[in-house]
């Protein structure tokens, strides 16, 4: 059980490090709207968890 919490935390990490990530790249990188760039951000982060 507690391995499974693990994972679990682990997955929602990478998902959240994934979407900040890419936030943080395309508001200060390439000037795109921070509202565009948080939904790219947020499809990053779920086709992460998702693959």
């Amino acid at each position: 059980m507690f391995i499974k919490f693990i994972v679990f935390a682990l997955v929602g990490l990478v998902g959240t490090a994934a979407h900040y990530l890419l936030l943080y790249q395309l508001v200060e990188s390439y000037a795109i709207n921070a509202v565009t760039a948080s939904s790219y951000g947020a499809i990053a982060g779920m086709c992460t968890i998702m693959a």
